[in-house]
């Protein structure tokens, strides 16, 4: 393994582990205890609103990452609610599209998997994680983290990749610099 897929991996992790320490506060109404039946199957029948941060981009402060994995779990099919936008556009203004399945392409430069017991499945709360950076065609990168296998992927390989966009991931290059990456969390994706 070279010494830069060494430091995405090292740095997808601390991403993740930073992301999912964020709490999330809930705070219930005081209810009359004659309302409690009423109360409690409305409470059924309406999701929880979610709260995607938008105040801050970096996926390291904004607590985005926990928010897509728990959209992710009553999501259904995230193919079919997905939109095309180009990844330059979701990249320059990722919380515009907060909430909402994109559909990204690019051609894979790392892809890797995690084992089972490590943090970032127990974020994703999957035993089957794996992440691909891609190259969109406008240059765009993309850091997808994904609650599957990567399956036959390979280095190289063009891959249509869905899910939520959490904000950006900061990465350190080979070259000593630094690149933003737009961070995606999803659970599927079309080999092209």
């Amino acid at each position: 393994m070279n010494k830069f897929t060494k430091l995405m991996c090292a740095t997808a992790t601390v991403l993740f582990l930073a992301g999912c320490s964020v709490p999330t506060a809930t705070t219930t109404p005081a209810t009359d205890q004659n309302d409690a039946p009423a109360t409690a199957a409305a409470d059924q029948e309406k999701p929880a609103a979610v709260e995607w941060n938008k105040k801050e981009i970096d996926v390291v402060d904004n607590g985005n990452i926990p928010v897509a994995v728990d959209v992710l779990k009553g999501a259904g099919d995230i193919k079919a609610q997905a939109t095309t936008p180009a990844a330059g556009e979701v990249f320059k203004a990722p919380w515009n599209h907060y909430g909402k399945v994109v559909k990204l392409t690019g051609a894979v430069a790392i892809v890797q998997e995690y084992p089972p017991e490590s943090d970032i499945a127990a974020a994703l709360e999957s035993d089957s994680v794996s992440e691909m950076v891609l190259i969109a065609e406008d240059g765009t990168l993309i850091d997808f983290i994904a609650s599957t296998s990567s399956g036959d992927v390979q280095v190289g390989s063009t891959v249509a990749v869905y899910g939520y966009p959490v904000g950006h991931v900061t990465v350190d290059n080979k070259l000593g610099g630094q690149t933003e990456q737009l961070a995606i969390v999803g659970n599927a994706f079309d080999i092209q």
